[in-house]
């Protein structure tokens, strides 16, 4: 049943392309390897070069994606944590003082 299930959904266009799938893992990595270069630099400029090789952040996935319910074209829901010195507003999106 299984079978045919995923045939009646892929002629819907319900399930993406292998391609695709791939893409969005190669997004994800470099979404991941952006934010690790920006929490190292972040660090550095705060709390000196000896902190930064040791900073991180994690890059966690949600939503449908993570589920395995999405379809071709819909959005990659995400969630960034990093270290607490870090500030949203401040260091992301560049609004605070300090």
């Amino acid at each position: 049943q299984s079978e045919a299930l995923q045939a009646c959904a892929r002629g819907y266009g319900l399930i993406e392309p292998e391609s695709e799938s791939r893409r969005r893992e190669e997004v994800l990595g470099r979404l991941y390897a952006i934010l690790q270069q920006w929490i190292r630099k972040t660090t550095e400029r705060i709390m000196g070069p000896d902190f930064a090789t040791d900073a991180h952040v994690e890059l966690f996935t949600f939503g449908s994606y993570r589920l395995g319910g999405h379809t071709p074209g819909s959005d990659l829901d995400t969630l960034c944590i990093g270290p607490r010195h870090v500030s949203r507003d401040r260091d992301f999106f560049g609004r605070g003082k300090g």
